[in-house]
Parts: structure tokens; sequence; C-alpha cells
């Protein structure tokens, strides 16, 4: 049986309207990665471009030179110009799926992130770069849901985001670092990809096997230890969210992990936290010290609606040096993100999305896919508390992390639409066959009548 939403075996097919290849035949299941690229949406090619192009201009740059405009920032402006113009094209288009997964929850709270950014610009110090980096938030996130609402099942929208991933690791971690543990270490990829190491087990193929390899190999080698416990949780999460009798073997099989390295005195700290001293652990590697200098000297003057989108990023670059010497580029978390560009307000759009996309992932464990989303959740967002992510400007990880997010958005609204079409017999009932409808059905597709496809 075809993992996923998949039940039955229909026919491959090839979508001209994006990434239509739907391998739900058993002898199809292993057709190459080619003949997957060549129905990429332009939506999705322009995500995978976007890595490409921060790789080849990508530049160092000291604290001082944050809001300075070189030739890197005008390539970036450009390219944020060109995808702008492709989403206005989505957006005034034949209404369609992408304007009802965006108009409810959980992907709402981001959009009113996104806008509430562009607003931020108001009170902003620079009120040019605020605009800019709000406006590229929302341009690329509402390109995430397109990318996932085109795709047409689970697995095509997960093979996806293993396409990315590698894109990722390759200019991420093999280019700069000549494949060295320090130079892997020192990149963002880890907690980008972390989300592919549970829902990359939904797919099948052998080229594709080869592929979830090569992320899970990176996300070990990467030996980042935020990403490292983020993975912990999220397993942990999965093996007792199963149904009926594997609930309790996941359950056991925790459990017995646990027990057996602790009766063996198994150092779990020495392999989580590679390489850590026992102060970088207690300070997050100094993450901790900065959070506290500027909720103390800085938040504390604008709470409400924080610095400005972008703007209040750069207060992680002007640490104490009486306390640490560490000056980041931007938070490292989405809520401390969150509640330096926007204050509260932000802060609390954040807690709603993750609250709604919690809820959103628990009625879809109900699926066969359904524990496996629920961990890649689970990890990806105790991972956004330790890199930049969707509230934070735009980065390869905001675009890691936001893909996951619209998968579990797009599930979310087929589960609704399936519900609608069952005769009222309940909430509960209706709910229930919704889920069970995304386990028979080969297609994401459905229109929005609800009628079968």
């Amino acid at each position: 049986m075809h993992p996923g939403f998949v039940g039955h075996r229909a026919p491959a097919t090839i979508s001209r309207r994006g990434t239509g290849y739907v391998p739900t035949h058993g002898r199809r299941e292993g057709l190459g990665i080619w003949s997957y690229i060549r129905g990429l949406s332009v939506s999705q090619w322009l995500l995978l471009s976007y890595p490409v192009v921060i790789r080849m201009v990508s530049r160092s740059r000291a604290p001082e030179e944050a809001f300075a405009v070189d030739t890197s920032a005008m390539v970036q402006v450009a390219f944020t110009a060109l995808c702008g113009a492709y989403v206005c094209a989505r957006l005034l288009g034949r209404r369609g799926n992408l304007h009802a997964i965006l108009a409810r929850r959980p992907m709402i709270w981001l959009l009113l992130y996104g806008v509430l950014g562009i607003v931020s610009a108001l009170w902003s110090e620079r009120p040019d770069f605020t605009l800019y980096r709000a406006v590229e938030l929302t341009i690329f996130l509402i390109l995430s849901v397109d990318a996932m609402a085109k795709a047409r099942d689970l697995t095509t929208m997960v093979r996806f985001q293993m396409i990315f991933a590698a894109i990722v690791i390759a200019l991420g971690m093999l280019v700069p670092s000549g494949l060295t543990i320090a130079g892997m270490h020192s990149s963002e990829v880890p907690g980008t990809v972390a989300g592919v190491i549970f829902v990359g087990l939904l797919v099948r193929g052998p080229i594709w096997r080869l592929l979830y390899l090569a992320v899970l190999a990176a996300v070990v080698l990467g030996t980042s230890a935020g990403t490292f416990v983020s993975i912990a949780i999220g397993l942990g999460i999965m093996l007792v969210s199963l149904r009926g009798r594997w609930a309790g073997v996941g359950a056991i099989l925790l459990a017995g992990v646990i027990g057996v390295g602790a009766a063996n005195n198994f150092d779990f700290d020495h392999y989580m936290f590679w390489g850590k001293s026992e102060s970088d652990i207690r300070t997050g590697s100094g993450r901790l010290l900065v959070w506290e200098w500027v909720l103390r000297e800085k938040i504390s003057q604008k709470p409400m609606l924080g610095y400005g989108f972008g703007v209040g990023e750069t207060l992680a670059r002007m640490s104490d040096p009486t306390v640490s010497t560490l000056q980041m580029m931007h938070m490292h978390s989405a809520s401390m993100s969150a509640l330096a560009n926007l204050g509260v307000v932000g802060l609390l759009l954040l807690l709603l999305f993750l609250l709604d996309i919690w809820r959103s992932s628990w009625k879809l464990s109900r699926a066969r896919a359904g524990p496996a989303i629920l961990g890649a959740m689970v990890t990806v967002c105790a991972n956004s508390q330790l890199i930049a992510s969707v509230t934070s400007t735009m980065s390869v990880g905001a675009i890691g992390h936001c893909l996951l997010f619209s998968t579990i958005a797009v599930a979310s609204y087929t589960v609704a639409v399936w519900a609608k079409a069952v005769p009222a017999r309940g909430a509960a009932t209706a709910e229930g066959t919704g889920t069970a409808a995304l386990t028979r059905t080969a297609s994401l597709g459905a229109p929005a009548g609800g009628q079968r496809p």
C-alpha cells in the first residue's frame, strides 16, 4: 500500500499545472527524479532558485552594514520583484484553493504577521528596509503555499521538500565547507531540513531513498545540538501518536531506549550536544545571554509593536560586551524575532499559528501519514526557537519550515473539503470521514465543492 494519504492504486499522471506526478501505481513508484522535475510549477521553480541566488550573491557583512544596499542586495531585490510579480498574477487570477488555504487557519496567522510587518514600516527607524523585508516574507509565504497546493498528493509535496533540501545541502554544506565537519556544523542546513527526516519516510523509490539518506547524513554530520534535541522531541511525539496497538508499541520503544541508555550510563549529552562545553549548553551557545540583554534593554522600551519588521532582528548584533562578546546576525529564534520585530502583537500571532498548526497536525495523525507529519511539525517548531524561521527576515530556513507548514495547511484544507461532502451526520462523523478520505484518495486537488474527482 502506498504511504501517505493514498490508499488505492490509480494510474500515475502528469499535471499541466504544477507538479502532477502521482506515483500511486506500484510499478511506477520508482520513476526517476527527472520525471518529477519536468512537472514542476513556476512557484516551485522560484522556490528552488532562491538558495541558488542567495549563494551566488552572498557575502560576509559587518554588523554596521546591516542596511547597506550593494550589488548583492540589488540582485536579491530584483529576484524578489520577479517572485512578487508571479504572486500577484496568481492572486489576481482565477480564484482557487490558494485563496482558500491562505484565508483559513493555520496560514491566516502567518499572512497577518506579514501584513503587520508591512504596516510596521510606519514606526520603523528604517521604513524602506522594513517594507522590503516584510513584502519579501509575504511573497515567499504565498509562494510556499502555492507550491504545495499545486502538488496532487502528499508524496509529491514531500518529494519537493526533499529536492529543496538536497539543493540547500549542496549549496550550504558541501560547497563552502569542503566536506569538513566544522563547516557543516556552522551552517543552518540541519535545522532547515530536519522535518524531512520524518516526512521523507513516506516516499518510496530507490532514488528518493538515496536522497533521503543524504538528508539524514547531512543532519547527522551537521552536529547541530538544537536540531538533535528537536528531532528527539519530534521522534518521541511521533511514537506516542501512533494509533491503536502501535501507540503502545511506540511508547514502549521510546521508554526502552531511554531506560537501556540510562542503565548502561549512556552519555546522551555527549552526542546530543556534540562538541559543546558545559557553558555552551547552559547558555545556548550564547543565545540566552543575548536574548536576556535584548529583553531587558531594548524590547522593554517598545513592547507592544516592536521596532519594525527586520529592524528588530538587528538588536541581536548589539549585545552587552561585558556579558557576552557574541554578536548574532539575527535573533536565532522565531519567538524572539516576533517579539523584537512586531512586539507582543507579533508574538501573539505566532502563538496562534503554533496552536493551530499543532491542532491541524494532531487531526491529521489519524491518517497513516499523520504520525510522520506530527513528528516533523514538532521538530521544526522546536528547532525554530534556535534558528531563523518564518518570523525572521527571509532565509532558506524560513522557506524550509514554511514548506512543511504549507503541507499541513493543504492537507487540513483537503480534510475540510471532504468533510463537507459527507451528508450531515454530525461534526465528528464528518471530520472523521474527511480524514479517512485522505487515506483513500490519491489526489489533494479535490474541487472546492467537495465533489469526488
